[in-house]
């Protein structure tokens, strides 16, 4: 029997496709052309007879394809094309390519060969400079050859120059492809939350690749996807929101780049010699390794420093913490809105499951989330968050309002919530403010002269209150009973050992029945008795506020924060005792009026070492060693919404002599120097002055102190009322009547930031930064500390009103970064001087200039650089001998092609750029102000004298991908206007001092105006400010 052939054609094809928005190519399902369908026919009836259907409507078939596809060298991206022209040898590109059939668009050629130059792919020969052609590199060649955007093949090149070839190929593989992470529309913030787990801290979508892709690899190697009943490859992919297809891909195209790698020499080093990073230390190379591969798409903030934003966001949050504090506005005025705090609880439930709720009598309403606290210091485990002070609360519910998800939130007839408020006794604002200042009073004797016995809730209220620090001490003794870390711990008063005695003993007296059952269920808040297993396995009752109560089949859960000791612990709700009437006599076991005994401490203008963990976290070194001392005392720097703020003093073993913490842990490199928060400072500020008071203005300036702070403090033992039932509600207010204002998280700790003010920047990841004005070029000038991110892609949003980055990552918060990444990684910087010649001020980086013109050869990709730190002759040494080795590393002679063969000389040069790197990096730099050239994006404007030669012979500096930089000659500084500098900064503390109003000042120091007394004083305690005056000290003789 006959058979006839069939062609069952679909009429799609799979055609290489480049993204014109991020210049990235992929295979893409299209509408294939009637000339591969004529093909595809002809396998049916070529030699016999034979029938096609084709699976499209007839007039789509004649009407909507085209007749002949898109030639691939049309396709393709021109950079690609060139360099394929190039490995062929035969002449500039422009003239090969216009022999083709279907030449590409060859009126950009000029545009890309300098594209390929800024990138290191291409070279100008030293003879003839070619705008047209140029020596082809041995990272072009990689580029040839691997079927990736040039960006990508220059991190994979650094991360074999940095020893991270494996994690490079991974994030160029990845960002090669398409999103690997989903996105369901109904669990956009399930995903967002998701994301931020898979980033691990790292603030980066390029990290999020990698980790992921790791836990996906290790789980197929160890079989556990095999062996899981539950958690098959699918069910895990759906749990953590991961396109199983995509990493399937993502793993077929590490396999293959790795080989094609290997073929021109690229292999990861193996062996004891080669050079290995910690796993603290790895993050910060990649970032740097991100760095230089996506040059110059660099972002920063463009307002400089950020003390002020700060103190604008304290304003806009009513005095509240603004790192932890957001607000929703258009909130009715003529509604009572205690009576709504939990519906908005409600609708903000997804940012946490705890908050606290304030009103103001005006249209907005402040939600404030508690201080998460990472207590297990485990670093071997990814988790969700983002380094910084910001709460991971106030992300999400920024997270909200980009995501545009509907706020809604019922509210009844404006008489019948009037009605309801006073049937439930609601007071108004100010009968709120007043009796939560009653309970912020902390005296330090449990009664006070000439004051009424007060009731029984008074004195839980009173309990509840933290003993702190008054407005007169500045040194006290004090025991840790919790530590957290290095820099946050519990303690308590040292002369009051004999109180926590009493309530020891009062509570766990046999002889007397000090604690009863409870009569109901315990309430969030409430204040109780709660059990703790001593050391020694002793079971006693200490006080203790429960926290939260979670519901099991086996008995509920209570969470019970003990207020003496600041220690958290979950206990069974049947083990909890309440008081007995007697605790709260006057008598001996009336314990109940002494204040909470614990007080949160951290340690004062310091943070974790982003050297020593880039995550942020206190290093287990730290930890062993600083819990190991005795302290004596401590001096207080601040206390700010019940966290005491220190310096903590202990004694040397060894010598005998006191010393300081914080210093000590900034000398052994396990913290760095931090500004304290505004509202730190102005405490700070008003502790300072109180030193020239007598007792009676320094009792009113405490409880002035006091009344400000007691209604803006995280209590969770505030109750809030039912909400009205939905039914009841007639009015609804909802999208733009209710929305989260972020504006006041514009920090100044390298935090995120946002504002909807200026041009918006929005980055694909978990942040969304902002750009303050216009650019000063095409680019905004770096230099600015407080904000850096790095973007691999950058598009026009639709509007042409802001910029989209795509696979952005946050740089380390590590002073002068941005400026020293610049200067590494640039083609060719020219360095700025001051009008003086005596300091390096910033630096122009780009492709460089044409010698006959001194025009920029490429404008678009110059790059004005302000140093915000002190840049000397040594850290241009270390960046030159970094560019050495790493043209070294990459270096081929005369007709080699591939490294095959050099792996001698590369481990050499990665132990090299191990070396100077951590060199360059660890060192520690003052701040400078910022400041710029007279004359921005020109080139050549350095006096040939002053050049300084760099002092280092490269073999074929021509054909190197990175060209050393010439340092300027500086001159000496001027000891008369040291002299008159140092007599200026003393007339402004004396300013300071004085009584006189002050109502402008300028410290000539800082170039920094001061509109009054406290901001001068504010000013002169800066960390900024107070490194300027160090260095002038330093260079005054005598």
């Amino acid at each position: 029997m006959y058979c006839c052939p069939l062609v069952i054609d679909f009429c799609l094809t799979k055609h290489l496709v480049c993204d014109p928005k991020t210049n990235f190519t992929s295979l893409q399902l299209s509408w294939a052309s009637k000339t591969n369908c004529t093909q595809r026919a002809g396998r049916s009836g070529r030699v016999a007879e034979g029938r096609v259907y084709r699976l499209v409507p007839e007039y789509f078939y004649e009407n909507v394809l085209i007749e002949d596809c898109l030639p691939e060298i049309q396709r393709a991206p021109l950079e690609q094309v060139v360099l394929q022209t190039k490995i062929l040898d035969m002449g500039p590109p422009k003239n090969i390519l216009g022999l083709a059939l279907d030449p590409p668009n060859l009126d950009n050629i000029e545009q890309t060969i300098l594209v390929l130059k800024a990138g290191g792919l291409l070279l100008d020969r030293e003879d003839a400079p070619d705008p047209e052609d140029g020596y082809i590199t041995f990272l072009g060649r990689v580029m040839a050859r691997l079927p990736l955007d040039i960006r990508i093949s220059r991190m994979i090149v650094l991360g074999y120059i940095f020893s991270c070839l494996d994690e490079c190929i991974i994030m160029g593989a990845a960002m090669s492809l398409k999103n690997m992470f989903s996105c369901p529309f109904l669990q956009r913030m399930n995903a967002y939350i998701s994301k931020l787990t898979w980033a691990d801290g790292s603030c980066s979508d390029m990290f999020c690749f990698l980790n992921a892709y790791k836990v996906y690899e290790e789980a197929h190697r160890t079989g556990r996807f095999k062996r899981s009943v539950n958690l098959g490859e699918r069910n895990w992919a759906n749990c953590f929101f991961i396109q199983l297809n995509t990493m399937k891909d993502l793993k077929s195209l590490v396999d293959e780049l790795k080989i094609r790698l290997k073929n021109l020499g690229i292999e990861e080093i193996l062996g004891h010699d080669r050079v290995h990073w910690a796993e603290e230390e790895l993050p910060l190379v990649l970032k740097v390794v991100i760095a230089g591969a996506y040059y110059p798409n660099y972002f920063v903030r463009g307002a400089s420093g950020g003390q002020i934003d700060e103190q604008e966001a304290v304003k806009q949050v009513m005095g509240r913490d603004p790192y932890s504090t957001v607000y929703l506005s258009n909130f009715p005025m003529n509604q009572p809105g205690e009576l709504y705090a939990q519906s908005i609880k409600r609708v903000l439930n997804v940012c946490a499951p705890k908050m606290q709720v304030f009103f103001d009598g005006s249209s907005k309403v402040y939600v404030q989330f508690p201080r998460v606290i990472k207590e297990d210091g485990d670093d071997r485990k990814m988790f969700a968050a983002i380094p910084g002070k910001v709460s991971l609360s106030v992300y999400k519910a920024v997270k909200l309002r980009q995501m545009n998800t509907r706020l809604a939130i019922h509210l009844l007839t404006p008489s019948e919530a009037e009605r309801r408020a006073k049937m439930m006794g609601l007071a108004d604002k100010r009968e709120r403010m007043l009796s939560l200042v009653a309970m912020a009073k902390t005296p330090r004797s449990s009664t006070e002269e000439g004051a009424e016995t007060p009731s029984k809730d008074e004195l839980i209220k009173r309990a509840l209150k933290p003993m702190l620090p008054g407005i007169s001490d500045s040194f006290i003794a004090i025991t840790i009973s919790n530590p957290i870390d290095p820099g946050h711990f519990w303690a308590q008063y040292s002369d009051e050992r004999g109180s926590l005695q009493r309530i020891m003993h009062c509570l766990n007296a046999q002889n007397v029945r000090s604690l009863v059952s409870l009569s109901g269920r315990p309430r969030v808040g409430q204040l109780l008795a709660a059990p703790y297993t001593d050391s020694d396995h002793t079971i006693l009752y200490y006080r203790a506020r429960v926290d939260s109560i979670t519901l099991t089949p086996s008995g509920n859960s209570v969470e019970v924060f003990f207020i003496d000791y600041g220690n958290t612990e979950h206990v069974k709700e049947s083990a909890l005792r309440d008081f007995d009437q007697s605790l709260f006599d006057d008598g001996e076991f009336g314990i109940m009026g002494i204040p909470a005994q614990a007080m949160e401490c951290v340690l004062c203008e310091i943070r974790p070492s982003l050297m020593a963990n880039p995550r942020g976290h206190w290093t287990q070194r730290a930890i062993n060693e600083v819990y190991c001392s005795t302290y004596i005392c401590v001096q207080v720097y601040s206390v700010v919404h019940n966290v005491v703020s220190m310096q903590l003093i202990t004694m040397a073993a060894s010598t005998k002599n006191t010393v300081n913490i914080n210093d000590w842990l900034v000398l052994k490199n396990h913290a760095e120097r931090a500004e304290e928060s505004y509202l730190s400072k102005v405490n700070h500020d008003l502790r300072q002055q109180h030193m020239g008071l007598d007792g009676e203005q320094s009792r009113a300036m405490h409880d002035q102190q006091q009344l400000s702070e007691s209604s803006l403090e995280f209590n969770p033992a505030l109750p809030d009322p039912d909400p009205p039932n939905r039914e009841e509600c007639p009015i609804t207010v909802s999208d733009g009547d209710v929305c989260v204002s972020d504006e006041d998280m514009c920090v100044s700790d390298g935090d995120v930031c946002v504002s909807d003010e200026d041009m918006c920047v929005t980055c694909s990841y978990t942040h969304v930064l902002y750009r303050a004005g216009q650019p000063a070029g095409p680019l905004q000038s770096l230099g600015d500390e407080d904000l850096r991110s790095n973007a691999a892609t950058v598009e026009e949003n639709s509007s042409s009103t802001g910029l989209i980055l795509r696979n952005t990552t946050l740089m380390p918060n590590i002073h002068g970064f941005p400026a020293l990444m610049a200067l590494l990684f640039a083609p060719r910087a020219e360095i700025r001087v001051n009008d003086m010649g005596t300091k390096y001020i910033g630096a122009l980086c780009g492709l460089g200039y044409d010698i006959d013109t001194d025009m920029p050869l490429f404008p678009e990709h110059d790059m004005e650089v302000r140093f915000d730190v002190e840049i000397n002759i040594q850290d241009l040494q270390d960046i030159n001998m970094l560019r050495f080795w790493m043209s070294n590393a990459t270096s081929l002679d005369e007709g080699e092609t591939a490294l095959i063969g050099n792996s001698i000389n590369i481990v050499k040069c990665q132990h090299k750029i191990r070396g100077f790197l951590n060199t360059l990096l660890h060192r520690k730099r003052k701040s400078q102000e910022l400041s710029s050239g007279k004359k921005q994006y020109a080139w050549n404007l350095v006096e040939p004298e002053l050049l300084m030669h760099p002092g280092i012979e490269m073999s074929d500096e021509v054909k190197s991908m990175f060209k050393l930089h010439w340092a300027v000659a500086l001159n000496d500084e001027d000891t008369g206007l040291r002299e008159e500098l140092r007599t200026h900064v003393q007339e402004l503390k004396e300013l300071a001092a004085g009584s006189v109003p002050v109502k402008e000042a300028k410290c000539r120091l800082c170039q920094v105006v001061v509109s009054s007394a406290q901001s001068l004083r504010l000013h002169l305690i800066s960390a900024q400010h107070r490194d300027r005056e160090d260095t002038l000290k330093s260079q005054t003789p005598g």
